[in-house]
């Protein structure tokens, strides 16, 4: 690395406006009412906020009840994505952004089912 330009290795989502049309009934649970705190609302910003808005008791309970362990495991994956990221470890960030790419599809067919 050198003295002013910095190497990282990071995720983003591509095309913000795909994490709504994928998942239309997770977006406005994450995401309504948030203002400004969210400015960029991709998939690992929306799983962010299903993990901070099931935290702080912001769900409604029966959708607690209902998505609360996968949104758990949603916050797992993100917080491994996270680390491989921090490790420099892109085949093992890739893996992890299936998985949890995979897991907000989950969520997303239990939602429909509220």
């Amino acid at each position: 690395m050198g003295r002013v330009i910095q190497i990282r290795v990071s995720a983003a989502t591509f095309d913000l406006a795909e994490v709504e049309r994928r998942w239309p009934r997770l977006h406005p649970l994450a995401f309504a009412g948030s203002g400004p705190a969210w400015p960029t609302k991709g998939a690992l910003e929306l799983s962010a906020a299903l993990a901070d808005r099931l935290a702080l008791g912001i769900l409604p309970a029966e959708v607690a009840a209902a998505l609360g362990p996968n949104i758990r495991r949603l916050e797992e994956a993100r917080a491994r994505l996270d680390a491989a990221l921090a490790d420099w470890q892109p085949s093992k960030a890739e893996a992890l952004s299936s998985e949890l790419e995979d897991i907000l599809d989950e969520l997303e067919k239990s939602a429909k089912r509220l």
